[in-house]
This record gives structure tokens, sequence and C-alpha cells, in this order.
């Protein structure tokens, strides 16, 4: 039962599995919502489960359709991807290969490619071939807002007259950037960001040791894809920094507050700042929950982030006892958003250190 390889996305599951029970299925979909939350996997998985020669709500994975729908071999499948028409031709049977190994994994290389009318002419002729043995072929338009003006036309006026047993799905984290007359003739299901302990339990599950998989689905905003990414990154140093910035913050040294922010912006790099100040933002919540717990729980792991370092939690609950540290988390917050708009870097983190002169000063 192959819906178990989505995560998380429970309420989608049950909407779709009631749709193929009812048989009320339409021959347009949009799945849209953040980016990593399974929407091209639930594509893949959807497209499976109503093709099933086992006749369930759910994929069995072993029939000859689920295979080769779920290897993205199907000759009754086809996604359409952004990218130029010569990497195409050249990649597509790679990144098949590797799309159907990990879902999550997007099939575009270049993050400026769109979706050509090369891709939706060849589309054509496909749809003129006979089908083989499945109930519905299925067209899947992965990231469909990256279609350009010629190429989303001509998928409106197949979406207008769509062929008989053909489906089509088209997966956006941007639906406003696809054409209101496509989205009109869609039926929208709309996907919420992953919960952080299901991205967690995911990583877990795929080798990740528990205290790096609970940071890094903390940090990942509910987006599988950008967990992944960060795994590939080394947060121990940015949390330890994290860490001795709110010490001394608090202590008053503004001399070493001011080194902290040149290390930071040495190289401006805007991941590594919001990263920062996520952790950081993770250490004072470690610190309010800790305070809220009257500094006592008999399964820290279950309630704190940074639970490897629990004295390091409780120094900084000694020293910010009598502090508004709800002040600090909202403020950090704020910063954190700041991050990605037209904001000077250096000012971003100047502010987080004025956080800690409107506190009462408590040098442990």
């Amino acid at each position: 039962m192959s819906f178990d390889r989505i995560i998380g996305q429970a309420p989608i599951k049950d909407t779709l599995q009631k749709i193929i029970t009812n048989g009320r299925l339409s021959k347009t979909y949009i799945f849209y919502g953040p980016e990593g939350g399974g929407k091209d996997a639930m594509a893949i998985e959807f497209a499976k489960a109503i093709n099933c020669l086992d006749e369930t709500r759910v994929p069995c994975d072993v029939c000859t359709n689920c295979r080769q729908i779920g290897a993205l071999t199907h000759p009754d499948l086809r996604i359409l991807y952004a990218g130029s028409k010569k990497n195409l031709e050249k990649e597509s049977a790679g990144r098949f290969q590797i799309k159907a190994k990990d879902p999550y994994i997007p099939l575009a290389k270049n993050s400026l490619a769109k979706i050509l009318i090369d891709s939706t002419r060849e589309l054509k002729q496909f749809l003129s071939l006979k089908i083989f043995n499945v109930k519905h072929r299925v067209i899947i338009i992965s990231e469909a807002d990256r279609m350009t003006e010629q190429a989303a036309n001509s998928i409106l006026k197949l979406l207008e007259e769509p062929p008989e047993k053909t489906m089509f799905i088209l997966t956006t984290s941007q639906i406003d950037r696809l054409l209101p007359t496509i989205v009109s003739r869609c039926q929208v299901i709309k996907f919420s960001p992953l919960k952080a302990d299901e991205i967690r339990d995911e990583l877990i599950k795929r080798g990740t040791e528990k205290i790096q998989a609970t940071i890094v689905s903390r940090l990942a905003g509910g987006n599988f894809r950008k967990a992944m990414i960060l795994l590939q990154e080394d947060h121990q140093a940015l949390r330890n920094m994290a860490f001795q910035a709110i010490v001394t913050g608090v202590s008053g040294d503004y001399l070493e507050q001011f080194a902290f922010i040149e290390t930071l912006t040495s190289g401006k790099n805007k991941s590594m700042i919001r990263d920062f100040l996520s952790l950081a933002l993770l250490w004072f919540r470690d610190v309010f929950f800790f305070h809220e717990l009257r500094f006592g729980h008999p399964d820290w792991e279950a309630v704190l982030t940074n639970f490897d370092r629990l004295n390091d939690i409780q120094k900084l609950a000694l020293l910010l006892e009598d502090q508004d540290v709800e002040q600090a988390i909202a403020k950090t917050e704020l910063l954190v958003d700041l991050v990605d708009k037209n904001i000077y870097i250096n000012l971003i983190l100047i502010d987080f250190m004025t956080i800690f002169r409107n506190l009462q000063e408590r040098v442990a």
C-alpha cells in the first residue's frame, strides 16, 4: 500500500481514496501547496492507484501497472517538467530514474528553466497514440507554473477538450502564476506544509541521527526538499555560534557581539544568516519550555529541540530566568522573516543583538 510512501498529508490521502472509491474521478487536477510537501509524489501514487490491477483504493506496488508507473516507465504515463529541449532529450531518462527512487527530488535542475512549447507539441503526438493496459492515461505537469505562455495556452486547449481515458495532474506551489482559465477547469487539491515531526520521522527512517533529524526538521519549515538540502550542510558549528551569541548578548559584551556579526556577514550568505537566526530561535524556544515545565520533565527529547545539550539549555534558562523570553522569540521570528526581504543583513543582526539590551543583565 504505497500511499504510505507519502510523508504526512493524511487528509489528501483520504480525499483521493474517497474519489477512487466513489468513482468520481475528474479529468483534470491541480495539486497545489508549498514546496517540498509531496505534490509530485502524490501525483505518481494517485496515477498508480487509479490504474492498479488489484483494484483497491491504494496501489498494490506488485502489479505491472504499479511497478511501471512507480518506475516512471509506463507507456501511458507522461511527465512534463522544466528544461531546455536539448537538455530534456539528453537527461530525461536519468532524471526520471532519480525521481522514481525519491519522488521528493525535483525534476528540473535549473530554477530558471521553463516548460517549453516543444514539450506540449510532443505531448499532443503522444495523446494520439493507442492506450495500453490502463484505465486512465496520466499526464503529470510538474511545477506547472513554469510553463511559458505558449505552452500554457497549448495545455489549456487540451484541458478544454481532454482526450478520453486521460487524466491531467498539474502540480504547483504558485497557483497564482497559472492561467485563471486553466485553474477554473481543474479540481484543486490543496496541500499543507509538512509537520516537523513528520519530516523528523522520515529522516530517521532514512538513517539520519535523531538529533540532526530533529534540528533539520525544525529548520525546514514544512519542506521535505529543504530538509534534504539542509542535511548536506554542517549545522553543528552554526548551532554553537547561535548559543554563544545568546550568552554573549546577555553578558553585554558588545565587542564580542560585533565580532559575531562580522563573522556571520563575511560570506554574505543569506541562507546561513536565516539558519543562524532560526537556530537561535530554537534555543529561545527550548528555554521557554524549560521554564514552563519548571526545570523538570520525564522526557526532554519529546519537548526540546536541543535535547542533547540539556546543560546548555539550563545555563541559558538561568541567565534569562527573569527575562522576557517570549519577547525574544517574537523578535527573532520577525527577523527571520526579514532576511529574504531587501534589508541590509548587518542591520538585521545588530537588531538581533539589541534584543538583549532591554533585558535585565544576569551573568552566570
